[in-house]
């Protein structure tokens, strides 16, 4: 057994420690106190077995005029102030409770006249699982009071500041004249670390953070040099010395010292700013730091590594020390990083480089790395791990052409929809006019191929309204519920005539695919636009086009490699996909595909595939796109899914003779002139009775006057105050059954859905002729 005269106090606690877990095993509490007593008897704290009543069964030895026999068999509270008694009972009784060990402070007078400071640390002795006594080591801490009753008389008459700090808390307090040493009369916002923080120089703050950050973990005194700013505002040098108080291993109070040395600094500044900077990267930086040694021919030799670089590597670094660079790290030995370091170690030539992507058996990441020389014949290497800072780059960099796009998007929306309204309103004077010119020419009349030409330029004008209008997302939806699956099952041959000789379709159908709620019209305008390009961009030569369907759960990370919905929920999505073998695009072209009226072609080919988003958009879903010059493409195309069956999907039957409407009254009201005189001829060659107004409140003072004697009410939906909503809720009011039209440049999804539950007769969406007026008014007055 080793003597225990020559061990340290932790030394010997660590022994009765393993004395102690010995003991729990035993069977029996009396064949381990020999063995106890063997060790404990040395050591220089008293040391106790104690009863769970709280009765002394041993102790090592005694002092202070006590004897062994006047404590043997006494409860240990006696031996505790009756101040102190009721805290001592409740550390016993949570160290039964909790079995942890706990400490608690008291003050003792002893025969002999003496007193003093005691702690005593409780311990659990466990037999068989249950708690059979205590242990306790009390330390005597009279001196360590003492200390700090001269700490404060010492701080009165030095002109250093001393301060006492716990480093688990923020607290600090600070002895010293603080007004003689820094001019501030009130100086209690220094009470705090942040406070503290507060004086130092920007350029020192983040080594005095890392300081702070140090003093939690160091068993070890911490020196350090900041400039502080005093009351006048002039920066001035200072050196802090704190000392830990460590217990079991770990600081639990500082006492520190801190001193002007303006003076003294000024000399040597530039020297002691180089060492505290490195001292304070060596033992707290984040970073992680290599050392290598430069030995003969060349052989760099692995010497050292800090703690950050074992944390951030997950590795073991002594298992690298002398080896070679090669040696330890092998994917780096065909870089020039070996030969970087070496420069850097014989010659002092400083290297860096933002990124090194490393992978092994063992270690994986991307590094920021910093190569110095720190003496002749040494380098250090400081890296930090950038692998997740660079992905939330990436992931940052694509969220924000995200939201630019998106931006973007909703801006030339909002002009594209007033656009289409307006030009909407243009277009019915001209499509209306010359479908009544057509009704009144003869068939004979020479006139007629000029004003079908007319019809022809106009409907391919309504025609790209209607594109801008989905690129705005305000097209008008037939929202239903739609298979994919058949869907586009139903356009196969379309598809396939559609396409060059060249070219084959394959289909890949999944079995399940949960139906979505959408315009059939729309979705099938989407897949032939995607289709068509696929076989532009194959061209003459041969190629396949493939078509596939399918479901998936999408979250966010997944839409934002999407165009361009950042803000769309995570859950189940049906999605088709179109890919091709063609010539593909490159990333700067796939960025643009999406603008409005861009093309690879010639000018002039409409919207696109913007209108083709703009569907998209107005459906709640997203676009995915991957493409490589040379590789083809691929589109896939996602909706959210509902529950549910899908509905059949209707095809278009050939419109029924309308009515006779001879003898009906019909309000028309409108605030464009062309469309109330375009609109009220179509009207009357309904052989309707047409009041026309031009404004809702027209409308509603011609309506009041008798609200009975109209059969139905065509209504512009966008007008000045009062608009087509107000105006429909104030006719509701006087008369609750009125039939009432919609008409507008552009469909406004959500507010007909409101007017629906209200009793809203029917839609018609501008630009519209005497034909479709004719059909709105049979589902409206039939």
């Amino acid at each position: 057994m080793p003597g225990f005269g020559s061990m340290t106090k932790a030394q010997l606690i660590a022994e009765i420690e393993q004395l102690r877990g010995q003991i729990e095993e035993m069977s029996s509490l009396r064949a381990s106190e020999a063995q106890w007593r063997s060790i404990a008897e040395y050591a220089p704290d008293h040391i106790l077995l104690v009863d769970l009543d709280r009765n002394i069964l041993a102790i090592n030895h005694t002092d202070r005029g006590v004897e062994r026999a006047d404590v043997i068999g006494r409860p240990v509270l006696d031996f505790v102030q009756p101040e102190y008694r009721e805290e001592a009972e409740r550390v016993y009784r949570s160290v039964l409770e909790t079995r942890r060990i706990t400490a608690y402070e008291t003050r003792f007078e002893a025969p002999d006249g003496s007193s003093g400071y005691y702690e005593a640390k409780v311990s659990p002795v466990v037999e068989n699982g249950e708690v059979v006594a205590f242990s306790l080591i009390v330390t005597d801490v009279t001196e360590h009071r003492r200390a700090r009753t001269f700490l404060e008389a010492a701080a009165k008459v030095s002109s250093d500041l001393i301060y006492e700090w716990n480093p688990y808390e923020d607290s600090l307090h600070w002895r010293g004249d603080i007004e003689k040493a820094l001019g501030y009369a009130d100086a209690a916002f220094m009470d705090t670390i942040e406070g503290w923080v507060g004086l130092i120089h920007p350029e020192d703050q983040l080594r005095l953070r890392d300081a702070v950050e140090r003093h939690r973990t160091s068993t070890e005194p911490i020196y350090e040099v900041y400039r502080m700013r005093d009351a006048a505002g002039e920066w001035r040098d200072w050196e802090d010395i704190g000392t830990p108080i460590v217990e079991d291993g770990r600081p639990v109070h500082w006492i520190g010292a801190c001193r002007d040395i303006t003076d003294q600094m000024r000399a040597e500044r530039a020297l002691r700013e180089s060492e505290s900077r490195f001292r304070s990267i060596v033992q707290s930086s984040p970073m992680g730091m290599f050392v290598y040694r430069l030995e003969a021919e060349g052989r760099l030799v692995f010497a050292d590594a800090n703690p950050a670089a074992d944390e951030l590597l997950g590795v073991d670094s002594k298992q690298f020390v002398g080896k070679t660079i090669e040696e330890a790290f092998p994917p780096l030995a065909d870089t020039e990083l070996p030969d970087r370091y070496r420069e850097a170690a014989a010659n002092g030539t400083f290297w860096s480089t933002e990124q090194i992507d490393y992978a092994d058996d063992q270690i994986q990441g991307a590094y920021e790395v910093y190569a110095f020389q720190t003496s002749p014949g040494e380098m250090a290497v400081m890296f930090l791990d950038v692998t997740e800072r660079r992905k939330n780059e990436e992931d940052r960099h694509k969220l924000e052409l995200q939201v630019l796009q998106a931006q973007k998007l909703e801006s030339l929306g909002v002009l594209a929809g007033g656009i289409a309204h307006d030009f909407n309103n243009l277009l019915m004077g001209i499509l209306g006019n010359a479908d009544l010119a057509l009704m009144d020419l003869a068939p004979e009349s020479p006139a007629r191929d000029s004003i079908r030409a007319i019809e022809t330029a106009a409907r391919r004008a309504a025609d790209l309204s209607r594109q801008m209008l989905a690129y705005s997302g305000k097209g008008k939806f037939v929202i239903k519920r739609l298979d994919l699956r058949i869907l586009i099952e139903e356009m196969i041959h379309l598809l396939e005539v559609s396409i060059g000789k060249g070219t084959v379709i394959k289909y890949d159908f999944a079995d399940q695919v949960p139906p979505i709620e959408a315009d059939a019209t729309q979705i099938r305008q989407i897949v032939m636009n995607l289709v068509v390009n696929a076989a532009e961009a194959i061209g003459r030569e041969s190629g396949v086009i493939s078509v596939h369907t399918g479901a998936m759960d999408c979250d966010g990370d997944y839409f934002r490699e999407t165009f361009y919905d950042v803000d769309l929920p995570p859950g189940p999505y049906a999605y088709f996909e179109i890919s091709d073998t063609g010539c593909g695009m490159d990333d700067e072209t796939v960025d643009r595909i999406f603008d409005p009226f861009f093309t690879t072609k010639f000018t002039g080919r409409g919207l696109g595939l913007a209108a083709v988003l703009g569907i998209v958009r107005g459906h709640g879903g997203a676009i995915k796109v991957y493409s490589e010059p040379g590789k083809g493409s691929t589109f896939k195309v996602l909706f959210p899914a509902v529950e549910g069956t899908a509905d059949l999907i209707e095809t278009a039957a050939t419109a029924e003779e309308a009515p006779d409407f001879a003898g009906a009254s019909v309000m028309l009201v409108d605030d464009e002139e062309t469309v109330r005189d375009v609109g009220r001829q179509m009207l009357e060659r309904l052989g309707l009775e047409v009041r026309v107004c031009a404004s809702g409140r027209e409308a509603l003072d011609l309506f009041a006057e008798d609200p009975d004697r109209y059969d139905c009410v065509i209504l512009d939906l966008t007008m000045p105050q009062p608009d087509g909503e107000e105006t429909f809720r104030e006719m509701r009011r006087l008369r609750k059954d009125v039939r009432v039209v919609l008409s507008s440049g552009y469909n406004e999804q959500d507010l007909i859905a409101r007017f629906a539950s209200k009793g809203l007769a029917g839609f018609i969406q501008k630009p519209y002729v005497l034909r479709r007026l004719r059909e709105v008014l049979a589902g409206t007055l039939g």
